[in-house]
């Protein structure tokens, strides 16, 4: 699976600049981690299977509070048989 996921260049894009603390690490992980990994190999939960194929990942909604230390990045999977959710 392949697309181009919008908030992922745009995080890769803002960690340019000198965010710290919280604001860093969302910005890392959705554009660094996220960026162009559409089989979860980043997060080490790749798996394919011979009829099915490769697990695919989408980073769906992404949510962030500069005042909340509970921000999100929802991710969505389809899981090819031989692998538990």
């Amino acid at each position: 699976a392949s697309g181009v996921n919008g908030a992922t260049y745009l995080a890769l894009f803002l960690s340019q600049f000198a965010f710290e603390g919280p604001a860093k690490d969302f910005l890392d992980i959705a554009g660094k981690i996220l960026l162009n990994d559409h089989e979860g190999k980043n997060l080490k939960v790749a798996h394919v299977d011979e009829k099915m194929g490769a697990l695919s990942m989408n980073a769906g909604v992404f949510r962030f509070n500069e005042t909340s230390a509970d921000n999100t990045i929802a991710l969505n999977f389809r899981y090819p048989k031989g692998t538990s959710p």
